[in-house]
């Protein structure tokens, strides 16, 4: 898969690849709003799994 994406930017048109950066994130980093989660592992309490170790 990663082979035949780098093949369609080696030999696409200049306008294919601007139409396809137009759907980088790193391309519009300065407006991306999104909401940030951070989860904090407090190891896993479940009764049903098995112990790790």
């Amino acid at each position: 898969m990663r082979e035949e994406a780098e093949r369609i930017f080696e030999l696409g048109t200049p306008s294919e690849i601007a139409e396809l950066q137009r759907f980088s994130p790193a391309e519009h980093l300065d407006s991306l709003a999104t909401d940030i989660f951070i989860l904090h592992d407090q190891g896993d309490h479940c009764a049903l799994c098995p112990s790790p170790g």
